[in-house]
């Protein structure tokens, strides 16, 4: 069965694009439905999923002509009855989001706020504090100020000042048997889809401006992924989507002690752009017959996941630098029947770290394969760490690591 869904418009049975329904929560949807989402459509909500089973699963995705259809976990907070002066400069919202403030996005993505730890700290337009760093995470009920700096009420200084807040924790649940396929997450201030993912796919979509959370506020820590597959992700595609604006990793595969091997991944042909920790995130167990290719990165380290922060970038392996195309990190041990392969890439800008920065036990990094990958770091600390060696050499790299054949440096002979 097909359902075509208007959540801003729609009356109708939803048999039909003539005839969309408002809602799709109500829905007893059964193995190979399809729920399809008016493009141009806004929902300020998660997207809820279902799964199906093998060889039928549920599709999320879009109909009809124009933008994908935007889920977002951000706040309108562009009004000037939202803010209230409380010192020269400094605002305090009126109406304060339920849950912690992650990020700002003012007019649409030409500028972003930068997270201050203390409200004496802010100094700059566009400086925010929110009393509640680190309650949403605790669970705790959100109740004090969140303030802001700007010459102007906020209203007046912005065309469009959103709020991405901690939220449901992420915009799409993963799960099995199901593909996203069309659709855009926007602003969420954690995560965009994440969960187990058994024969999931995400296929042609974006994931713009998500993260920013207080993961610690001892620490001064952060995190928020695009796409992130916990303890389980198994038959599992991200495809054709674009990514910008990603507080750390793009995409990944990681867990708690329950953590599995990633096994048969494909995260192909995507668009990676202005991403704090990695385009592709490989964590805790090297996984099995899984293929990073064809994947233009562009921008590591950079975004605004560097606003008010210092280089290198406060973090878990802090001093070690942060930002890089590939992170593959926290892996004691080879994986039984262990394969990356990395291949037809080409990476980008990435200022202060690596293509690919491994910090894996050297059993897990001969299970790494590289080949015809395009180098064009113009802007680069080095090319990549294997075996606790920066690499800025691109020849030595290649003959020490035996790594990359076919593989070139743009610009070189």
């Amino acid at each position: 069965m097909v359902y075509y869904i208007d959540r801003e418009n729609g009356t109708g049975d939803g048999r039909s694009p003539e005839s969309p329904r408002a809602d799709y929560r109500d829905l007893a949807l059964a193995p190979g439905d399809r729920v399809l989402f008016r493009r141009g459509t806004v929902m300020r909500e998660r997207l809820v999923t279902s799964c199906g089973e093998q060889g039928a699963p549920i599709v999320f995705g879009a109909y009809g002509e124009g933008a994908p259809p935007r889920f977002l976990g951000s706040v309108n907070l562009g009004h000037a009855e939202d803010w209230e002066p409380v010192r020269p400069n400094v605002w305090r919202c009126t109406r304060r989001p339920d849950t912690e403030a992650c990020s700002f996005v003012f007019d649409g993505g030409a500028s972003f706020g930068t997270l201050r730890w203390s409200l004496d700290a802010l100094c700059g337009q566009g400086d925010f504090f929110d009393e509640c760093y680190g309650f949403s995470s605790q669970r705790l009920a959100c109740e004090g100020g969140l303030f802001l700096f700007s010459r102007k009420n906020p209203a007046e200084s912005y065309r469009s000042v959103e709020c991405a807040v901690y939220g449901g924790r992420n915009l799409a649940d993963a799960g099995h048997d199901m593909r996203i396929e069309n659709l855009s997450f926007e602003m969420s201030g954690v995560h965009g889809v994440s969960g187990k993912g058994i024969r999931t796919e995400v296929f042609g979509c974006r994931f713009r401006h998500i993260g920013g959370c207080v993961w610690s506020r001892e620490r001064k820590i952060r995190f928020g992924n695009a796409v992130e597959f916990w303890n389980i992700c198994e038959d599992t595609r991200v495809e054709n989507c674009l990514f910008d604006e990603i507080y750390d990793s793009c995409v990944t595969h990681q867990g708690g002690a329950e953590c599995r091997p990633a096994r048969h991944v494909r995260i192909l042909r995507n668009l990676f752009s202005n991403y704090g920790m990695a385009a592709y995130e490989c964590r805790d167990k090297l996984p099995i017959d899984t293929v990073f290719a064809a994947n233009l990165c562009e921008g590591a380290g950079c975004g605004f996941s560097t606003l008010g922060d210092t280089v290198p970038r406060n973090s878990e392996i802090y001093p070690e630098p942060m930002g890089h195309h590939v992170f593959i990190w926290r892996i004691p041990a080879a994986t039984e029947g262990g394969s990356l392969v990395m291949e037809q890439n080409i990476f980008g800008n990435a200022p202060q770290g690596a293509a690919v920065y491994s910090t894996a036990a050297p059993s897990a990094e001969a299970q790494i394969l590289m080949r015809q990958n395009l180098y064009r770091m113009e802007k680069r600390a080095f090319f990549c760490r294997f075996g606790g060696k920066n690499y800025k050499d691109f020849e030595e790299y290649r003959n020490e690591t035996k790594k990359d054949a076919e593989s070139i440096l743009a610009g070189s002979a």
